[in-house]
């Protein structure tokens, strides 16, 4: 998944708690900041988070669940990339977004 710097990126939550009890989520954003724990939400109820990075890179968003009597997920991680280059081509943008949702045509072509 990409993104640009410093322009806030969307993220979609969701977990599903085996009891249906309320759960809080906790995300490691990867760049030294973190949501601390939020909620309590729904079991299964779909959140929406935001966060704008400053820097370009790559960075490992690290979320935990726990339900209302304490019990912890394993944490979840998605990886995002704030590219060093943005381009401007809407070509090269088309491929890149195509290397982006099928990763084996990168594979294939490294």
């Amino acid at each position: 998944m990409t993104g640009k710097p410093r322009e806030l990126s969307e993220y979609k939550i969701v977990t599903t708690d085996y009891q249906g009890d309320n759960v809080e989520y906790y995300v490691d954003w990867g760049d030294e900041t973190n949501s601390d724990w939020i909620g309590p939400y729904s079991s299964g109820e779909n959140i929406t988070m935001n966060h704008t990075w400053n820097a370009r890179g790559t960075y490992s968003i690290r979320v935990k669940a726990r339900d209302i009597y304490s019990y912890e997920s394993d944490w979840t991680t998605l990886e995002v990339s704030m590219p060093k280059i943005y381009i401007h081509n809407p070509i090269i943008e088309l491929i890149m977004k195509m290397l982006e949702r099928f990763p084996f045509f990168e594979k294939i072509l490294n």
